[in-house]
C-alpha cells in the first residue's frame, strides 16, 4: 500500500485532507475562535469544527480545484499554527492529528503529514515518491515489424477497444458467452485490525464487511485504538473510520491505478455487517482498502 500515490491529480493539483482534534483543558470558551478563524486565500481545504463535551475535532475536506507550488506545505504549516492561535496557551489536551497533503509535480507526488503537540506548534514530515521509470525505446527490429502493418488495422483494433470501453456492449457480449465479469481479488487494507473483508462475486459484485472486536464504535472506544495505534498509518486507518468513510481503489495486472471510490461504513458502529455493491471495473484484477 503506497501513501504517496496523487489520487489521480492532475499535475501541480493539491490535496489537504485529515482530522485535527483533542480535549478543551479549560472548558473550552475559546471554541468559538476556533470557529470564527477565516482561513487564507486559496487554502486548499475545508473546515469543519464539531465538539462533544469538552473534545473538539477539526475535519479538513479537500477542494478538488486546489493547485500548489514548492512553497503550499509551508503555506499551509502556517495557516495551522494561526488556527491553533486561536486559543490560550496550555488550552489543548491530547492533540492529535492525521491532516496531510499530496501535491503532484510533472514528475513526482510528495506527501506531507503536519504533526501537531499539545502546545499548538505544528511539525511537518514530507516524502517523495520517486518518478516512474521511462519505457525503453523499442529496438530496430520492433520498429521495423510495426511498420509492416497497415494503418487501418490499426484504426480497426482502436475502434474494436472503444467499443468495448462501452458497458451495455460489453455486458451484452459477456452474456451471450455466457462469460461473468472477472471479480477482483482483495490485494491489501488499511483496516485489518477493525474489518473483515470479503469480495462477493454477484451480480453485481459487492463488497462484504464484518466488524472486528476491535472496531472503534464510540468516541470512548476511539479514544482508547488511538492510544494503542501503530504508528502514523494506525492513526490514519482511524481518522478514515471516524469520519466514516473508507477509499476502495481498483488496480490492473500491471499495479496501475483504474479507479476509486470512497465508501460508507459509518453504519459499522450499530451494524455488525453491511455489504455494499461494487462497479465491475473493467481489466480489474485486485482492489485495495485504503484511508
Amino acid at each position: 500500500m503506497s501513501l504517496l500515490r496523487g489520487k489521480g491529480l492532475p499535475p501541480h493539483g493539491l490535496r489537504l485532507e485529515g482530522l485535527l482534534e483533542g480535549t478543551a483543558i479549560d472548558g473550552g470558551d475559546w471554541l468559538e475562535g476556533l470557529r470564527a478563524w477565516r482561513a487564507p486565500a486559496a487554502f486548499p481545504a475545508d473546515l469543519d469544527i464539531s465538539t462533544r463535551g469538552n473534545r473538539f475535532s477539526i475535519l479538513f475536506a479537500p477542494r478538488e480545484d486546489a493547485r500548489g507550488d514548492d512553497g503550499s506545505e509551508a503555506r499551509i504549516a502556517g495557516a495551522l499554527a494561526d488556527l491553533l492561535s486561536c486559543a490560550p496557551p496550555g488550552s489543548f489536551g491530547s492533540l492529535t492529528s492525521s491532516v496531510r497533503s499530496t501535491r503532484t509535480t510533472l514528475t513526482a507526488s510528495i506527501l506531507t503529514v503536519y504533526q501537531v503537540d499539545d502546545s499548538g506548534a505544528v511539525r511537518t514530515v514530507q516524502r517523495e515518491a520517486e518518478p516512474p521509470p521511462a519505457p525503453a525505446p523499442p529496438t530496430l527490429g520492433q520498429r521495423l515489424r510495426l511498420s509492416q502493418w497497415p494503418v487501418a488495422l490499426g484504426l480497426l483494433a482502436a475502434a474494436a477497444f472503444a467499443l468495448w470501453q462501452v458497458a451495455p456492449v460489453r455486458s451484452t457480449v459477456q452474456g451471450s458467452l455466457g462469460l461473468a465479469p472477472p471479480v477482483p481479488t482483495l490485494a491489501g487494507s488499511a483496516f485489518e485490525r477493525y474489518l473483515k473483508a470479503e469480495v462477493l462475486p454477484g451480480p453485481p459484485q459487492a463488497l462484504r464487511l464484518a466488524r472486528l472486536p476491535a472496531y472503534p464504535r464510540d468516541p470512548a472506544a476511539l479514544d482508547a485504538a488511538a492510544a494503542s495505534a501503530e504508528g502514523l498509518h494506525g492513526m490514519l486507518a482511524l481518522s478514515a473510520l471516524a469520519r466514516g468513510y473508507i477509499r476502495c481503489e481498483w488496480y490492473d495486472e500491471s499495479g496501475r491505478f483504474l479507479y476509486g471510490v470512497d465508501l460508507r461504513v459509518r453504519e459499522l458502529a450499530t451494524r455488525e455487517t453491511m455489504t455494499l455493491a461494487l462497479p465491475a471495473i473493467s481489466g480489474a484484477v485486485s482492489l485495495r482498502l485504503l484511508y
